[in-house]
């Protein structure tokens, strides 16, 4: 689900245990990216999530 053009677009990032970084999501809504980023942190995986703002 994508946002409006008046609002600001935010993203979900991944880093691995490398120090790799990857754009995992993009567009969503604060709401939406902080779900998907705590949905991934619990799997479990060494890998770290944030949320960024456009």
């Amino acid at each position: 689900m994508t946002i409006d053009n008046d609002q600001k677009a935010w993203a979900v990032w991944r880093q691995d245990d490398h120090g790799q970084r990857f754009l995992v999501a993009e567009k969503l809504t604060k709401e939406q990216a902080e779900t998907l980023a705590i949905e991934f942190e619990k799997r479990g995986h060494k890998q770290y999530y944030w949320v960024e703002g456009d």
